[in-house]
């Protein structure tokens, strides 16, 4: 009878004791959830590929997400920094730099052109599109991305009509590898259409270079390690991808101040004369020993005449050559010019202009003349001068190739709104500066001389 009593007693105890165990064990696997909350995690495939598993909570929430939102994640080598230019790659492209790229629907990267910013993808011989357009699915309970490396621009890159994967033998990854990965969504990147002609929206952040994400997450530090087949880091195989909750916005501090797109040009209080291309150097550059000539060292400048600062997220200044290649130079986000200031885009900054405001690799003036306009973030036109020899306007009215190279300037006597004739632009004066002393901005060893050197004043206005 004892024996009975004992052995219930035992059991009742057991039970408590199981009951116990998993109260606690339900209470710790909350506290631990709490303490820990995610997004979702990076693995690595027993492949070596990078995988992203990203559950939708608080994206579907988000009035800001919606179907044509995107959803990225940026892969850079360690300490790159999201939102400086990848230099170019005879400065070599790979050293902390964007080096691959996740993304969970396809924006149009297959069969977009960097250069001429339009979009014709490679269809294979049935016409099918192997890589359609495709919006933000939210019946997915979790996004799915894997990496895939970029090209020199930045852009992921394609092989066979597919992207190159991040083991690609092109890719070589190796044990140690350290990478500083950032989530990112892009809000309105994909246009509503039936069609991947209606859906592709050229003017999308998406396509920016540096990136101009409108959500990003907090930096995600890992590294490789291949002997085990997975990464390694506190988190075990994965790495932990912090909740969307603590995504900030990295421009807020400029979008607000940016002029509202939504309004006409009249309504913007940007006159036509307001905003004006008060330098143009299409001639290149030549050092003052003579020993080389850079017909691609080329410059454009910006000039506000008015009392107003204005702020330049998503303008863009559009070339049209004289060949028939058109090439659009975005402005990165948070760009400005002061009242009564001057900005200067250019091609280059370590050969014979210094202290420009913003580098873009695809600007480029044609010799023959170019149709140039300064585009805001609605694509209205704000100011154009047209150079390509029409009736009224000639090819370049200023400027020189030959020895001293000179720029095309503004006259500071202008009034009305210039256009691209002699009454309005000349060639620099010497009186401007192409010497060390006269203009900080360009390299002594580009100083004018009696048949060398550069003459041009980036950065000043006459």
């Amino acid at each position: 009878m004892a024996h009975s009593i004992n052995h219930k007693i035992f059991f009742v105890t057991s039970k408590i004791i199981l009951l116990l165990s998993t109260s606690w064990l339900i209470s710790s696997c909350i506290n631990n959830s709490n303490e820990n909350p995610q997004q979702g995690t990076i693995s690595q495939s027993e492949t070596g590929e990078l995988i992203f598993y990203i559950n939708n909570k608080g994206f579907i929430d988000n009035p800001n997400i919606d179907a044509t939102s995107l959803l990225v994640a940026y892969i850079y080598k360690k300490n790159g920094d999201f939102s400086q230019p990848c230099p170019p790659p005879s400065l070599g492209h790979k050293s902390n730099c964007l080096d691959s790229i996740a993304f969970a629907n396809e924006p149009g990267f297959f069969g977009y052109n960097s250069s001429t910013h339009s979009y014709t993808p490679p269809l294979m011989s049935d016409e099918s599109n192997v890589h359609p357009i495709k919006y933000l699915d939210f019946t997915l309970s979790q996004f799915i991305m894997q990496a895939y490396v970029v090209d020199d621009e930045g852009f992921p890159q394609q092989k066979f009509y597919q992207y190159t994967k991040f083991t690609d033998p092109s890719h070589q990854i190796k044990d140690g590898d350290e990478f500083d990965i950032y989530l990112a969504v892009h809000f309105n990147a994909i246009n509503f259409g039936n069609d991947d002609n209606q859906r592709i929206k050229l003017s999308s952040s998406i396509f920016h270079r540096p990136i101009v994400p409108d959500l990003l997450s907090p930096k995600i530090s890992i590294k490789v390690n291949l002997s085990a087949n997975n990464l390694s880091g506190a988190n075990g195989n994965r790495y932990v991808i912090p909740q969307l909750n603590t995504w900030y916005d990295p421009y807020v501090n400029c979008r607000g101040a940016a002029i509202n797109p939504n309004l006409t040009l009249n309504e913007k209080s940007i006159n036509v004369n307001t905003l004006v291309l008060s330098e143009i150097n299409w001639a290149g550059s030549r050092p003052s020993n003579g020993s080389n000539f850079y017909n691609d060292d080329e410059f454009i400048e910006l000039y506000n005449t008015s009392m107003q600062e204005y702020f330049l997220s998503g303008w863009s200044i559009r070339i049209s050559q004289n060949n028939g290649d058109t090439t659009t130079v975005p402005f990165p986000q948070c760009t400005s010019i002061a009242s009564n200031s001057v900005l200067t885009i250019a091609k280059h900054n370590d050969l014979a202009f210094t202290g420009v405001n913003i580098i873009d690799q695809n600007l480029s003036l044609d010799n023959a003349g170019a149709l140039i306009e300064l585009l805001d973030q609605s694509g209205d036109l704000v100011h154009t001068i047209d150079c390509r020899g029409i009736i009224g306007q000639v090819n370049w009215p200023g400027g020189s190739p030959t020895s001293p190279v000179s720029s095309m300037v503004l006259k500071n006597t202008f009034t009305g709104t210039p256009i691209c004739n002699t009454t309005y632009y000349e060639t620099t004066p010497s009186t401007l500066g192409g010497t060390a002393m006269s203009n900080m901005n360009i390299d002594f060893r580009y100083s004018t001389t009696l048949f060398n050197g550069t003459l041009a004043s980036p950065g000043f206005f006459p």
